[in-house]
């Protein structure tokens, strides 16, 4: 075992090639027409948030909170003041040439005063203006994140999107981390550019009066060569940053899996092919964040700033060595060769503003892909919801007391046959249980009867759910929630939304055989998160997810193997508890010790095949 652990780990440099069996990227992102339209609808999306009643200049409280108008405008005016500051503090050098020449003490001290003020006022002006970019960037997270999450967090559209639209990997991660360094990205970009067009063309005036049309022109055609050259070097920077994403989410679901399955892998001695995983995950990703290394190399040269500093002083020889200043004296033409080589540096640094954030903008290129990209698939999954419900109708009947399938025929989503022209009415205390073999499509028929998929041919009637108080499903696997245990109970209503006492917890849990639960906990209302899964073994989290059925008293309870895991006087006490409370089951079983508990036998095949007999009255 040793020599095997020395031969996989030695075998995985962090920085080899992609191997043959990671994934390859199958799409290219760049700086082109697609990511300027995917940029504007996110622009759209915090300035004009859909479902904002108000207009986005509005002063309302509520326009002011679902948009980003007016901290942006008031960020331009922040700007706008501190580029004042700027300009006088770039003529400073120029008065102080002209003072100190003609040797005008009294002027010199008088002229200290302001420029302390001046210099105070920058220092002032930045601080501000990091803090209203942080808070820019907080807006934009929280305005994009609800967006997403709000659609992507709701019925039928997240199971549509995480098992039908596999394109999209790692949703989790594109709402949690892509929509925050985007935010970053933008707030850093914003920050240095916000303005520049209008000091662009600010300082082109200036400089054409300082040096007619050949300073300007000669500016110009520097910015136009260094965009084309940066531009051609930001566009395979954009792929490889999207890609990088893309397996960072898939290292991270990797850990997550290693400490959602630890007691399975150690069961298994399964570390050493757990840590080759890994590594070998780690690779691929060390491998793309290697590449925008490499490739940014070139931008990080900067080589712009130094030339166009040479540039500038080429601009501010021309009217000297025309004869423009031969009228002045020495004083007078270090005076204004200080202030017309300030215009004309100024104008050169903002255009080296603008090509330094092109590492920053393939950054913003690559993260707003992938932000877009969930919510084109968020797109995709509401088309195929309404078409679904158009095409499939799936129809909940407010005083309806019966589950019916009417004439239904079910593919799973691989077009795989689960039955066809199935036809099953359920009423009230009509208990059913399904069997078959493993894969025969016993979870597909509940899914259906849950609308989460479509039937092909025929129809699904259901009573109306309130908040699951008609139709509770109890899956195999329990969900448990991260929050206390009167959460856990009430699920899925917010416990702060309703009333359920102490004793009727402590009534609930002897019910179901946790009565030992309250001293493993501080308290009803303290919240956990993983550590239900430390405190609990997997049988006794089923146990409580029936606390959650005889807390809401539901007609039908639809338990898929729900009892799997569970002993079986244990299984037998809660199957006839929940009939004691006039409860109908419709339940997935391997176990044939729990047919006795039902009255009807649905039986398939695998092959779109059923069948449905009664089941012989046995003592319970």
């Amino acid at each position: 075992m040793r020599e095997r652990r020395s031969s996989v780990v030695e075998s995985l440099d962090p920085l080899i090639e992609l191997t043959s069996h990671d994934p390859q990227p199958t799409r290219t992102y760049s700086l082109d027409y697609i990511f300027v339209k995917r940029f504007f609808r996110l622009v759209r999306l915090l300035f004009r948030p859909p479902g904002n009643t108000y207009r986005f200049w509005s002063t309302h409280r509520e326009a002011q909170q679902k948009s980003i108008f007016w901290l942006y405008c008031t960020f331009i005016f922040g700007s706008c003041g501190k580029e004042v500051l700027v300009y006088f503090v770039g003529l400073m050098p120029s008065r102080f040439y002209s003072l100190l020449t003609s040797k005008d003490l009294t002027g010199f001290i008088a002229y200290m005063f302001p420029c302390f003020f001046l210099v105070f006022g920058i220092a002032i002006s930045l601080s501000i203006l990091n803090f209203m970019g942080g808070l820019l960037a907080l807006k934009v997270r929280r305005l994009l994140t609800e967006h997403l999450q709000d659609r992507y967090v709701k019925p039928k559209a997240m199971y549509t999107l995480v098992l039908n639209h596999e394109s999209v990997d790692n949703p989790d991660q594109r709402i949690t981390q892509d929509i925050d360094k985007l935010s970053e990205s933008l707030r850093e970009i914003v920050s240095t550019l916000i303005i520049a067009p209008l000091l662009v063309a600010y300082y082109t005036w200036k400089c054409w009066d300082v040096s007619g049309f050949i300073g300007p022109a000669m500016i110009y055609v520097y910015f136009i060569l260094g965009t084309i050259i940066s531009r051609r070097l930001i566009k395979p920077i954009v792929n490889s940053v999207f890609y990088k994403e893309l397996h960072e989410g898939n290292f991270r679901f990797l850990h997550v899996r290693l400490r959602q399955y630890v007691e399975s892998i150690a069961f298994s001695s399964g570390e050493i092919e757990e840590n080759a995983r890994a590594h070998n995950s780690l690779s691929t990703l060390l491998t793309y964040q290697r590449s925008i290394i490499n490739k940014s190399f070139p931008l990080n040269c900067n080589s712009f700033a130094y030339i166009g500093s040479i540039l500038s002083y080429m601009i501010v020889a021309i009217p000297i060595f025309t004869g423009v200043f031969d009228d002045k004296d020495p004083g007078e033409l270090s005076s204004i060769i200080s202030k017309n080589s300030f215009v004309s540096m100024y104008l050169i640094y903002q255009f080296t503003v603008i090509i330094e954030q092109s590492g920053k903008l393939s950054d913003l290129a690559g993260y707003t892909a992938r932000v877009v990209e969930l919510l084109e698939a968020m797109d995709n999954v509401d088309n195929e919801i309404e078409n679904i419900e158009i095409d499939y109708p799936y129809r909940e009947d407010d005083q309806s007391e019966t589950i019916e399938f009417e004439n239904v025929s079910l593919l799973s989503p691989r077009s795989k046959v689960v039955v066809l022209g199935f036809n099953l009415k359920i009423n009230k205390g009509d208990h059913i249980v399904l069997t078959g073999p493993n894969g025969c499509g016993k979870t597909s028929i509940l899914r259906a009867l849950a609308g989460l998929w479509p039937c092909t041919k025929g129809r699904v009637h259901v009573p109306k759910m309130k908040h699951g108080k008609d139709i509770i499903f109890l899956p195999q696997v329990p969900y448990l929630v991260h929050g206390s245990l009167r959460d856990q109970i009430s699920y899925p209503s917010i416990a702060s939304t309703i009333y359920i006492s102490d004793q009727e917890i402590r009534s609930l849990l002897q019910q179901v055989h946790l009565s030992h639960l309250e001293g493993l906990i501080e308290s009803f209302d303290h919240a956990y998160a993983q550590e239900w899964n430390k405190m609990l073994s997997p049988g006794e989290q089923q146990r409580l997810m029936f606390a959650r059925i005889f807390y809401w008293k539901p007609r039908f309870a639809v338990l898929d193997e729900a009892t799997s895991t569970m002993d079986t006087a244990t299984e037998d006490h809660l199957y006839s508890l929940t009939k004691e409370f006039g409860i109908t089951l419709i339940s997935v079983s391997h176990h044939p010790s729990v047919y006795r508990f039902h009255k009807r036998h649905v039986a398939l095949d695998g092959h779109g095949n059923y069948t449905i007999g009664d089941i012989p009255d046995l003592p319970a």
